[in-house]
């Protein structure tokens, strides 16, 4: 371990939920699994990585707090147990790259081609697979014409000549795998963009993504006996044409011994009544476009401690709550936006 980076050994017990809470349109991180899981099979058999044009870089950019960094972490996780019968050893290494970034001219590049060197070290063993994680790549492979263009200092376009030498050595080892992440891709320089294989954007919750996150934190706080599930609900719910749900849980292989259901299950529960509690989360989950999945995980807990009182709430009161503080994230995502607008417009003026 040093400042600039933290060393795991995989699999390791800090990321072993990570994959299962996260939630993503259509089958984003299944995909991804698949693709990489076979690519370091394909590697391991001896594919020829410059005929092929495989770099072994993978990009995922979107908003803050869409699931980025979590995604890379879970997938390093996964592939780890995938591996065990190919490689002996299952590293992660993630690096800090503002800490790279040194203040000082000509450090930064410095800081770039050593860490690097540690990381290739590291992979001369080929019987070891080293995942790496970069986050916020721009802080290291921005844009060198924009950076021209505005007259920032030399030691920018360094660092990313830097980081560009240090990616072309990449190839030569295929037990080395780069994950990065961006808050701003419009800001990456176009030969990095040009060398990176899988290009992803992770983009805001659906209303499914949201309804399962809010789900797993809500049966959480009810399993910690935060919340008190209504028994009218229960009843109601059991009520709710037993064959059918029976016949929905043997198609799909769903549970619904949770207190709020998963979607599927909600959601079909939605046409028999729609006034139940999954129904009422499912109301709530439409309204969350645009909200990240960070801010969605605190919306349950930051509920109860801001507008419910005592120590069990009743979950409608819970979900009331929730409906308010959803609204209020709203609002204040708009009034941002409006803001953001605001400063471009003066700017151009």
């Amino acid at each position: 371990m040093s400042s600039n980076w933290v060393l795991y050994q995989m699999p390791n017990v800090l990321f072993d939920d990570v994959w299962s809470l996260l939630h993503f349109e259509n089958s984003l991180r299944e995909e991804l699994l698949q693709e990489l899981t076979n690519t370091i099979v394909l590697e391991r058999e001896g594919l020829n990585a410059s005929l092929h044009d495989w770099t072994g870089l993978v990009l995922l950019h979107g908003s803050p707090g869409s699931g980025k960094t979590s995604l890379c972490r879970a997938l390093a996780q996964k592939l780890a147990i995938r591996s065990s019968e190919i490689y002996r050893s299952f590293y992660l290494v993630e690096v800090n790259a503002n800490n790279l970034y040194s203040k000082w001219f000509g450090e930064s590049g410095k800081n770039i081609a050593k860490s690097f060197r540690k990381i290739y070290s590291m992979a001369r063993d080929p019987d070891d697979f080293i995942c790496v994680l970069i986050d916020e790549i721009e802080t290291i492979a921005g844009s060198r014409q924009q950076s021209a263009e505005s007259g920032e200092v030399g030691d920018a376009l360094r660092a990313t000549n830097q980081f560009l030498t240090a990616l072309d050595k990449l190839r030569f080892h295929s037990n080395v795998l780069l994950f990065c992440t961006s808050n701003l891709m419009t800001t990456l320089d176009a030969a990095f963009l040009s060398r990176v294989d899988i290009i992803e954007n992770i983009g805001a919750s659906t209303p499914e993504a949201a309804y399962e996150i809010l789900r797993s934190c809500l049966n959480d706080l009810i399993s910690k006996q935060q919340i008190c599930f209504d028994e009218t609900f229960g009843e109601e719910n059991s009520a709710a044409s037993e064959g059918s749900m029976e016949a929905i849980d043997r198609f799909h292989g769903y549970q619904t011994k949770d207190a709020f259901p998963k979607y599927i299950i909600a959601s079909f529960q939605h046409h028999i009544h729609p006034n139940s509690l999954a129904s009422k989360l499912l109301d709530i989950s439409k309204n969350c476009a645009g909200l990240s999945g960070r801010l969605l995980r605190r919306i349950p807990r930051r509920a109860v401690s801001r507008y419910t009182f005592g120590k069990t709430r009743s979950a409608v009161d819970v979900l009331k709550a929730m409906s308010l503080l959803v609204d209020k994230e709203r609002q204040q995502r708009c009034k941002e936006v409006e803001q953001q607008a605001r400063v471009v417009r003066n700017t151009c003026l």
